[in-house]
Order: C-alpha cells, then structure tokens, then sequence
C-alpha cells in the first residue's frame, strides 16, 4: 500500500472554491496508485467563524480579565479543526469518496498533557491502517490529541500541539504509517527564496535539505513548522511543500545526501522575521552570567524563544517575537533574581515601567531589609521595531563569505544594523523594521537569487 499524507492548512480551506480545489488534490493522487490520509487545519483565519483565534475569543470576551484555563482552552482551540474534518469528510463523500472525519484521539495520537503545547508520544495507527484497507480516506483533524487518562478518566484530555501542530501532525502520522510522502499543502507553489510580497521575482527552490527548510522556519519563513522537519528528517519521510491551486510540482524537502552536487554549497534564501522587540539589561560584571541563566530558565518555562543573546560582559540583551513580548514583560517586571556575593544577597529588581504600581511596591517592601541585602534596580530598555534578516546557506563552510557579503550589502544601501548574528547555516542582522523589506531586496539581488 502507498501511502500518502496531505495536509491542508486554514487558507486551504477558507473558502468552498479551494476547499473543492484541496479534495481535488486528494482525489489526483487516489488516481496516482495512493491511499491518502488527509490531515486538516482550522477553516481560515480569524475573524472568519471558524478559524482558532476566533473560537478561543469566545472565552476571552466572558471576563478580559480572567485567564482562561488551559484545559478549556485547548479543548475550544481543537473545535476549528474536527469542524474542518467533518465538512472535508462529507465534501469527499459527495464527490463519490469514502471517507470518515477522526479527531487527533480518534486516530490514535496520544500526546503528553502539557496543555497548548503538547508533544506526541505514540500514534496508534491500527485503526487507521484498517480503514485505508477498507478504501476510506481518514480525514484527520491537525494540531491535536489525547493524553493518556490519568484515574479516575476513562478517557484522557484534548491537548493541542502548539504552532504549526497541523504541520506536526502530518509528519507525525507520515513517520507512523511509514508513507512514502508527505504533502504539505498552503497558498504559495512552494519554498521561496524570499517572501513574494517583498520580493517579487522571488522563486520557488525545487529542492531543498531538511536542516535548510529547518533554519528558514526558525528564521521567519512561514514555511514547514521546524517540529514537523525534525520528525520527518528523523524518520527519513520526504515532504512536499505544494499549493492548493495551482498544479506546480512544488519544492521537495528531503536529506541533504539526496540533493545534486550543485545544490550542496549554495545560498538558499533571504528570509525576514518581523515585529521582534529588543531588550537590554543591565548588570554587574561578575553577576552576569548568573543572572542570563535565571532569566532564560524563566522564558523557557513561558516557552519563549529568545534571538540574538548578547556576548556583552555587563549587558544582557535579546530579542524576542512581539507577540511574546507582553509575556516577557509580565515576567520581568518587579521579578527579582537574588545573587549572593560574599555572605551577602545582592537582590537585582528589574523595571520594564509598564507596571508602576508593582514596581513601586516591590521596591519598597525590599527596602524594608535595610543593610541585610543591596538592592539593585534594573531598567529593562526595549526596543519594539525591529526586525531579523537572514541570509540562509546550504553548508556551514559558507559562512564567513556570507556574513561579509550581507554586511557590504548594508552598508552600500546605508541601512543600519543593531547587532548581528550567526547560526550553522544562516547569518543574521538585526535591523529597524523600516529597513526590512529594502534589506531582503539588496540581499537577493546580491546573492543572485
């Protein structure tokens, strides 16, 4: 049996035209030899009825104030997607398809029960397995599943997978059933060189290895979500980056062994991650590496990701998306890291000033230790925007080349940079958001893409 995955996400499934466009898609490749399992994202994005952030705001308007706990949240966030499998199971059946809708349980992806951010354990594919041998196509909700039932559940919660958990959930399911490809499909022919609305010849790269589609994603992209590369890479599934629309052959994602001579050493792509905030901080010398390592054990538990961590000796700087950055600040402000030095606590109270009342009481409650403790008042200095530049390479051999070439390019185009930085296949510059899109275009033009 030939199986395939072919997961279609939200702007795939918008409309009743491309949702007839996705079964399409389907049905081509049942006459290409295939038994396809389909795997759906959320219908649009918000404010359309459907789509995830619509349904979560429904909680939200109850009480502004009032978190929302995170079982009921990941129980309203999972409905985008079983509605999705329903209406793509009946449209398949009306098209002479047999097919059945599963949500993540029902098709055996049982998960840990870290709510909004689970991670897949097992997927139990009997199930699965035996209604392709009977000739359906399983439309599979993404971005979901089950933990197992802890006494006295007879069942175990809904979990949701995080950002880009349909993606996961494709390249999870492609890994377990051992498929011979995964389809990625989304509203863009393929993995471009550079964002098409920024740049307009931008092209779509045939090819491409699993850790270059990796880099890009963790570097803006909105391509494959990394999780999803990482499974298919560890199982060796290729994947395929397709649009729904269109019948261009799209961009193969596969092991770096598998790509022509050619492409092994050679500049992949410009991409952009907008709307960062850069943040600096402040601290003594001899402090610092212990105060860096207490506030980054903070943001990973916020599962926060931090860019550009600084090689300052007294000054702790990072970015961090801007969509994180209320969550950063609602950890820093007023946070307290204690340093003890020489028998005596030194005690660094850091102020972002967007919460005076708390700051100010803090401070004063801390005075109250008189000589017991110095106390340190820290300003957190943010900047909002900014934005990250990425030249991506195919081998890490390239790198001192490239990070020349991009710091000539701005320099000519006189576009100023914050702080720069390298990865194994990617070098960086952090730059106003202003300069962004004219930094991608002198970039791709540079590296002839």
């Amino acid at each position: 049996m030939r199986i395939i995955v072919q997961k279609f996400g939200g702007t795939s499934l918008a409309e009743p035209a491309v949702r007839l466009a996705a079964v399409k898609k389907v049905i081509e490749a049942i006459h290409r030899g295939f038994s396809p399992v389909m795997v759906v994202s959320a219908m649009g994005r918000s404010p359309q009825p459907y789509a995830t952030d619509t349904l979560l705001s429904l909680l939200r308007e109850i009480a502004q104030d009032v978190d929302v706990d995170p079982r009921e949240r990941d129980l309203i966030m999972a409905c985008g997607e079983i509605i999705s499998t329903a209406v793509m199971a009946q449209l398949l059946k009306v098209m002479g398809i047999k097919a059945i809708a599963l949500t993540g349980a029902q098709a055996g992806i049982v998960t840990t029960s870290e709510y909004g951010n689970a991670r897949i354990l097992r997927i139990d594919t009997d199930y699965i397995m035996h209604l392709l041998k009977e000739g359906y196509v399983p439309v599979v909700a993404g971005f979901q599943g089950a933990a197992e039932p802890v006494p006295p559940q007879v069942h175990g919660d809904i979990t949701t997978l995080g950002r880009g958990g349909s993606d996961t959930t494709a390249s999870a399911l492609g890994a377990a059933l051992n498929a011979e490809r995964v389809e990625i499909y989304t509203d863009v022919d393929g993995v471009m060189t550079a964002d098409p609305q920024i740049v307009s010849n931008a092209k779509v790269l045939p090819r491409l290895s699993y850790e270059e589609v990796s880099e890009m994603a963790h570097q803006g992209a909105r391509v494959v979500h990394p999780r999803a590369i990482e499974i298919a890479m560890e199982y060796g599934v290729d994947v395929w980056v397709k649009n729904t629309r269109s019948d261009h052959p799209g961009s193969q994602i596969t092991s770096y062994e598998e790509l022509p001579f050619e492409e092994k050493e050679r500049i992949t792509a410009i991409t952009n991650l907008g709307s960062i905030a850069y943040l600096h901080i402040g601290v003594q010398e001899e402090d610092k590496p212990y105060v860096e390592v207490e506030i980054y054990k903070m943001l990973g538990r916020l599962r926060v990701n931090a860019y550009l961590a600084s090689m300052s000796n007294d000054r702790i700087t990072f970015a961090v998306t801007r969509q994180n950055l209320w969550k950063v600040r609602r950890l820093l402000d007023s946070v307290v890291v204690p340093v003890l030095r020489d028998g005596k606590p030194r005690l660094y109270l850091f102020d972002t000033g967007s919460d005076r009342i708390s700051f100010l009481i803090q401070r004063e409650e801390l005075s109250k230790l008189g000589d017991s403790a110095e106390v340190e008042v820290i300003p957190v200095e943010i900047m909002e925007n900014t934005s990250l530049v990425s030249v991506i390479f195919s081998h890490p051999s390239l790198l001192q080349k490239v990070m020349v070439r991009m710091l000539s390019v701005l320099n000519e185009e006189d576009i100023p940079f914050i702080q720069i930085a390298d990865s194994r296949l990617s070098a960086s510059a952090l730059l106003n958001e202003s300069d962004t899109a004219r930094a991608v275009r002198a970039l791709h033009k540079e590296f002839g893409l």
